[in-house]
């Protein structure tokens, strides 16, 4: 028996050793996972440290990129009608606000800054006959001095007004102008649909670029303006082309019949003048500059009324002469070089007799 109580007694003390070897690993794995989670938040801690300079650095950098800018400074407004209209200095002026980061107790002293004319003179007699809080409060609200400045220099019957030049608006030049001026309108027509406002747009445009929006059937506004651009930027190009076509016809017509003749700008009349005028030779069309001749050589029939033109700037001139003239480069009244009859203040050359037997006795041989 003693054997078998020794047996259960070292029983009992193994399993007390083992309990006790478990309780000392699990304490140790208690405090390795405490050291990890401790060195999880100061991973965490360091990762966060650098992103917080890099956001704080970003956005000091875009604060000094917004300091040195140097937006234009909104345009004076005068309230005139007919000039800037009130609600688009005011959104100027708010644009610039947002980009300065104009502090809002100070929007309103910086905007009565830009009042000229009547509108300076409203703001002057606003603050004489309102009593200094109420001028303070304004001061103060920029909303307040807005509704204010709506409500004295807003064009009482802008809509109607709108809607009338909208009816009657058309293009006239491009379709960006025509577009511009349509948008500016609109602005005061509020409630003007989608399909009232495209049908009042195509409506205006010219009659070519109007056939084509149309056929196109265009489902937004957007693209109808596209188009309409596409097709006014089409036509103009295609006129463009056209007129230099034009011009070289007109040009190669010009020379055959009859102005391919031209003297250097240093030759001068037998008067002693200025040069000759090129381009006033080339655009002249009277009859001794612009002949015309048979196969002969010799005036037709059908220049009869221009042979006479020339007989009464040059008495008795023959066509024996005209056609001398022509051929030699002669001006016919004074048979001299170098210029034209037209512009010839020379006396009256006589053909010799000689020549003329000559040219007699040749058309006898004939």
């Amino acid at each position: 028996m003693s054997s078998v109580e020794e047996l259960q007694k070292q029983f009992l003390l193994f399993q007390q050793e083992n309990a006790e070897l478990k309780r000392q690993i699990l304490m140790q794995k208690e405090l390795l996972d405490k050291q990890h989670v401790e060195m999880e938040a100061v991973k965490k801690q360091q990762s966060q440290v650098p992103q917080q300079s890099s956001q704080q650095s970003s956005s000091s950098a875009r604060i000094q990129s917004v300091a040195m800018l140097k937006p234009n400074k909104p345009p004076k407004f005068s309230g005139a009608r007919g000039n800037n209209d009130v609600e688009d200095w005011l959104m100027e002026i708010e644009e610039y606000f947002g980009i300065v980061n104009m502090p809002n107790d100070t929007m309103v002293a910086f905007a009565v800054t830009f009042l000229e004319k009547a509108a300076r003179k409203w703001w002057r007699f606003e603050k004489k006959r309102n009593p200094p809080e109420l001028v303070k409060k304004v001061l103060a609200s920029w909303d307040t001095f807005k509704n204010i400045l709506i409500n004295q220099f807003k064009v009482v019957d802008a809509y109607e007004l709108a809607r009338e030049k909208l009816r009657t608006l058309k293009q006239v030049k491009s379709v960006v102008e025509y577009t511009e001026r349509f948008n500016t309108l609109c602005l005061d027509i509020p409630d003007l649909s989608t399909s009232e406002r495209m049908d009042r747009y195509i409506s205006g445009l010219k009659p070519e670029i109007y056939a084509k929006v149309r056929l196109e059937k265009p489902k937004t506004f957007e693209d109808m303006v596209s188009l309409a651009q596409q097709f006014d930027s089409h036509v103009y190009n295609t006129k463009k082309v056209f007129e230099r076509e034009s011009k070289a016809v007109k040009y190669k017509t010009s020379s055959k019949n009859g102005y391919r003749k031209s003297f250097k700008s240093t030759r001068k009349y037998n008067s002693g003048s200025a040069p000759m005028d090129l381009n006033a030779v080339a655009d002249d069309s009277d009859a001794d500059e612009n002949h015309n001749y048979d196969s002969a050589g010799s005036v037709t029939d059908s220049e009869d009324g221009e042979l006479a033109a020339i007989q009464a700037r040059v008495p008795n001139v023959s066509p024996e002469e005209v056609e001398r003239c022509r051929r030699k480069g002669l001006c016919i009244r004074c048979k001299q070089p170098g210029h034209y009859a037209r512009y010839c203040r020379n006396p009256v050359k006589k053909l010799s007799n000689g020549h003329s037997q000559k040219k007699q006795g040749k058309g006898q041989a004939q």
